[in-house]
């Protein structure tokens, strides 16, 4: 009886794990998402600028350039600032997910290459 309960504690320590990192595999996806939408939306922030600044020099208003554009500049940093803390929250997944991938399994050391050591030195064992 002992056998099983210390298998179905494994296999459910399986699940849990399993089930993590496929949150963990979801948010980054999700903030990478993100982040490529930030970049497409300075694009066209870019892109009205240009249009802006041309339209301008079209019909020599100077002054009114400056004062045109201040919103999409603002646009553009608040876009930028949003990719900065999502590239910061996919570090800090990354960081988490590689510190959780060495799993301790009844006195052996499993790594995510499939090294195990179980307290003996594997270059005696050649």
């Amino acid at each position: 009886m002992d056998f099983f309960d210390k298998l179905s504690q494994k296999v459910s320590e399986g699940y849990n794990a399993a089930a993590e990192k496929t949150k963990e595999v979801a948010r980054e996806a999700k903030l990478k998402m993100t982040i490529s939408d930030c970049k497409n939306k300075i694009d066209e922030e870019y892109k009205k600028i240009g249009k802006s600044i041309y339209e301008t020099f079209l019909t020599k208003r100077e002054d009114d350039v400056a004062m045109g554009l201040i919103q999409e500049f603002k646009t553009i940093d608040e876009l930028n600032e949003t990719i900065k803390n999502s590239e910061a929250e996919i570090s800090g997944i990354k960081d988490k997910t590689v510190k959780t991938e060495t799993q301790v399994f009844e006195g052996e050391v499993i790594d995510t290459n499939n090294n195990a050591n179980n307290g003996e030195n594997n270059d005696n064992n050649n």
